[in-house]
């Protein structure tokens, strides 16, 4: 997997295995910060896991 930021750490390129793996296309994940696009996988495996595990989180 490679991805190519700038200084600012956006994502200016990256590999098809990058975007597959984070379950996106090249198009979504280009111009993005690297953090955003990471801390939105991280919260949506968490929502998965939430709903398969079917537990309750509020109420």
């Amino acid at each position: 997997m490679l991805r190519t930021i700038t200084a600012d750490e956006k994502i200016i390129d990256c590999n098809d295995a990058y975007a597959k793996n984070l379950g996106y296309t090249k198009e979504e994940i280009i111009g993005k910060h690297r953090q955003l696009i990471t801390l939105q996988k991280k919260v949506m495996m968490s929502w998965q896991n939430q709903l398969q595990s079917g537990k309750r989180t509020a109420r």
